[in-house]
């Protein structure tokens, strides 16, 4: 994952372990573009760079190079809740190429009543937080969105 943020422009240091603990320097926003990662230990690294996608300058092309994905209904669940906010996504499921995704880029706007699930919540440091918006927490996707 390390080195997928690194060619989406990310500027990381880790002391050269490739591994945490690291520190991410902010830098205003990242190209992105294609990627490859391995995610057959985890489906929610896929996830992961498809929900930075839309804020990526020219979105992101993630391509498993992986045998296998853990959790294909994460994933689906992913690109479900980016369509729901707006963001354009390609999949092997709508004609696209076998385990490759594409998130064109653009704001996803989600709506007011959206709350945050386990997917976004694990996406984000503190995103099980959610916000504050008239005393009630909101977020994307709610215990009770389909994809659930």
């Amino acid at each position: 994952m390390i080195d997928a943020l690194r060619v989406l422009g990310a500027r990381i240091d880790d002391d050269g372990r490739g591994a945490l603990p690291l520190t991410v320097h902010g830098g205003g926003a990242l190209d992105g573009g294609p990627v490859e990662i391995d995610a057959s230990s985890s489906s929610q690294f896929v996830s992961a760079l498809l929900l930075s996608g839309p804020r990526f300058n020219m979105g992101v092309e993630v391509r498993h190079t992986g045998s296998s994905l853990p959790s294909m209904p994460h994933i689906r669940m992913t690109v479900d809740m980016l369509r729901a906010v707006g963001a354009q996504v390609d999949t092997p499921e709508s004609g696209g190429e076998p385990n490759v995704w594409r998130v064109t880029p653009g704001a996803a706007r989600p709506g007011p009543d959206h709350r945050a699930g386990p997917v976004e919540r694990a996406a984000v440091p503190g995103g099980g937080a959610g916000r504050r918006r008239q005393g009630r927490r909101t977020g994307l996707a709610g215990p009770d969105h389909p994809a659930r």
